[in-house]
């Protein structure tokens, strides 16, 4: 760097002043008449000098703004932690850890909180506040110009477009919903059956994290699409969706933190080069959406018949979605309509079978029900299963042990601002993260045992107590305007096949010492989830059946 003389340095120090003054007619004046040579070192000066004072000044501010709440030391200065912790592959234990160490509403970033307290999230999510949607859902963006209801922030829109698809995701206008679950759990079992249940002889291991994905994938596909992928016949990624997550969930994750990257990625050279998996993973589900949906276009319009589908894609059409809204559905239902449904389904049947006493207890109450009567059906109907304590304790046990997505949903505190329980303001602007896996450990709610799985926990409880604790479950789907549409039917896919795989089979974890890996990209991937399938000997099969032929 050369050395300054005196006075230059005393030029120098009242171009910063005016800069940083905002004053650009004496910034300009002080400018006039330099040669070029110096014009252009003191404008470098200028403008390093402007912006180490403005981030310092950015940083002091934002840092006071929520003074008041305590978090990791550099998080309220900068957003290199909120960014270092997205890297991590365990992110929900460190959250889970920054609550208990700095308590219920702790700070994550200068401008974010994150909150452990369901009585928050549920005020967050009530239709009759003011909470929004944060740029943080820009990163569950499918196209980079047009939205969906799983990314818009505006409250208007999201709330039309809500109340467009919930007749469509809620099953009320698909006229054979739960005969397309049972389809699917049809071929479940009988892929259990025929492949891989033993009695006495070698044992034939079950990749239970595959076989999930690959049933929750064909029940989605025929719900929305009227046929599914065919995951189930072939035990195989057959349309290559179920890798997508792996290359885009960090990228993912970091972006939704990082509002710079938000930022960046409205600009297609950073699409096409830093942020090319991400772009990548979402090109192909938009390929295959275009297949699907191109296909049935070009049906109506040759045949014009709207009655021959009852299926979720014919449901929103009829409610008049063009072809490129109708796609951009696609993503959004293999994504978050099958990965996270099949996390629940896994995570139940390993906690049940890692807890014997559960387990002898879940299957002497289905086997009551089939003698009794009080299940007259095979499969089971979610009506018949929704009234049995002990499956819907150890579903909601389930959940709540294992959430099947980490991510922080951030919402904006409204212009207003609003004052927490304990008296503190959080101002306007201010986003607000979910901590769901912290939520489902608050001993307030579930007892003191509550970081251990025992379904009992519902079933012993009054009944005020037992319904406080499973509306602080359903949490796991969010809260109020914002709560998952497909939860109703993932709530059926989940009630359904628990009931059916303990109906027929006994399950053993192979490896006690090393049971599964898992991966989290706010939603888990779960690999090496080996079990052992037995047949149960004398099970009653209920008097009237109602299965759906394979």
């Amino acid at each position: 760097m050369p050395s300054l003389q005196p006075s230059e340095r005393v030029f120098i120090d009242s171009l910063v002043s005016a800069v940083s003054e905002r004053d650009l007619p004496r910034a300009l004046q002080l400018l006039e008449g330099l040669p070029l040579k110096h014009a252009a070192w003191t404008a470098f000066v200028t403008i390093v000098s402007a912006l180490t004072l403005y981030s310092i000044f950015w940083s002091v501010t934002s840092w006071w703004r929520l003074r008041h709440f305590h978090g990791p030391p550099i998080a309220g200065f900068t957003y290199l932690y909120i960014s270092f912790v997205s890297l991590i592959p365990h992110v929900w234990k460190v959250h889970m850890r920054t609550n208990q160490k700095y308590g219920s509403i702790a700070r994550i970033g200068p401008n974010e909180l994150l909150t452990s307290d369901p009585e928050l999230i549920k005020k967050m999510g009530s239709t009759k506040g003011s909470f929004a949607r944060s740029k943080w859902y820009n990163f569950a963006r499918v196209d980079p110009v047009e939205d969906t209801v799983l990314n818009v922030t505006s409250t208007e829109i999201h709330d039309k477009w809500r109340s467009q698809l919930l007749v469509g995701y809620s099953g009320r206008d698909n006229r054979s919903v739960e005969d397309d679950i049972n389809w699917a759990l049809n071929w479940l079992v009988k892929i259990l059956r025929e492949r891989y249940a033993t009695r006495d002889g070698p044992v034939r291991p079950l990749d239970l994290a595959k076989m999930s994905q690959y049933f929750t994938v064909d029940s989605m596909t025929k719900i929305c699409f009227g046929k599914p992928f065919g995951y189930l016949e072939a035990e195989a990624d057959v349309k290559g969706v179920l890798g997508i997550p792996d290359r885009t969930g960090r990228w993912s994750r970091i972006t939704a933190n990082s509002p710079l990257l938000q930022y960046c990625l409205s600009f297609s050279l950073f699409r096409a080069t830093l942020a090319r998996r991400l772009v990548s993973g979402m090109a192909q589900y938009n390929h295959l959406a275009k297949e699907i949906v191109g296909s049935r276009f070009k049906e109506l319009e040759e045949t014009g018949d709207k009655e021959k589908y009852g299926d979720m894609m014919q449901s929103f059409i009829n409610k008049g979605h063009s072809q490129r809204r109708c796609e951009m559905q696609v993503p959004v239902l293999l994504t978050a309509g099958t990965e996270t449904t099949a996390t629940s389904i896994r995570s139940i049947i390993f906690h049940v079978i890692s807890s014997p006493d559960a387990c002898r207890k879940l299957q002497k109450e289905i086997d009551d029900s089939v003698a009794t009567g009080k299940v007259t059906t095979n499969p089971i109907t979610f009506e018949e299963a929704k009234e049995l304590p002990y499956l819907v304790a150890s579903i909601y046990e389930g959940l709540r042990m294992h959430p099947p997505f980490t991510g922080e949903l951030m919402k904006t505190v409204p212009p207003e601002g609003f004052t927490t329980s304990d008296g503190r303001f959080v101002p306007g602007g201010t986003r607000i993260g979910h901590n769901t896996w912290e939520v489902m450990r608050n001993q307030e709610v579930f007892g003191d045992d509550a970081y251990f799985f025992r379904p009992d926990r519902f079933t012993e409880a009054d009944p005020a107590t037992a319904s406080h604790m499973r509306s602080t479950v359903n949490l796991v789907f969010g809260a109020g305007r914002w709560q998952c549409l497909g939860r109703h039917l993932s709530l059926m896919e989940i009630h359904k096949c628990i009931f059916e795989v303990f109906r027929n089979f006994d399950l053993q974890i192979m490896n006690p010492y090393e049971p599964c890996r898992r991966l989290n990209n706010m939603t888990f991937r779960h690999f090496d989830m080996w079990v052992r399938v037995q047949e149960r000997q004398n099970v009653l099969v209920s008097p009237a059946q109602t299965k759906t032929a394979v």
